[in-house]
């Protein structure tokens, strides 16, 4: 876990559920899975967290974390499959996350207990990459399914305490 002059920082790790299977005649959004390639897209996102974490704090590859995802089930599906890579605490559905703004977004993760150092949030476009915007003043230009951005929260800024420009991109 990174740490600024002895102090633990937050990370929010924010992912794009992958590649969904298009909808079904009468199937809701919601229901729509992944692809056997979104099921990839998902793995390698896990990986490549995992990797990017292994080594930088206490316990296996990294640290504990908690997993907040979409109840669609393309992002259950991608959340099971990150889960199996990362080294997760707890998971837990958030059904605010669907079609959430950015601000949906804050309020959501303004939930998540101070204690709780990494945060991994699945869910959709174009939530996400305009929270990143928002935190970082970074503005992703694409966001393909699977991709993820790494987020370093400024030193003394806690889940509630999310506001414009208090996170940089890391990864």
């Amino acid at each position: 876990m990174p740490t600024h002059a002895g102090v633990r920082l937050h990370q929010l790790v924010l992912v794009r559920h992958g590649e969904a299977l298009p909808p079904a005649p009468g199937q809701a959004d919601r229901e729509r899975d992944l692809t056997a390639r979104g099921e990839e897209q998902a793995r390698a996102a896990g990986e490549r967290i995992a990797a990017r974490w292994a080594g930088s704090g206490p316990g296996p590859r990294g640290g504990a974390a908690l997993l907040l995802h979409s109840t669609a089930v393309r992002t259950t599906r991608t959340a099971e499959l990150l889960a199996a890579e990362l080294p997760v605490a707890e998971t837990w559905p958030a059904p605010a996350v669907y079609d959430a703004s950015p601000e949906d977004l804050v309020r959501v993760l303004a939930d998540v207990p101070d204690e709780v150092h990494r945060v991994v949030l699945v869910g959709h476009v174009p939530g996400l990459p305009a929270l990143v915007g928002q935190l970082t003043g970074e503005w992703p230009e694409v966001w393909v399914p699977g991709s993820h951005a790494v987020l370093e929260l400024e030193e003394g800024t806690s889940w509630e305490g999310l506001a414009p420009d208090c996170a940089r991109l890391v990864g």
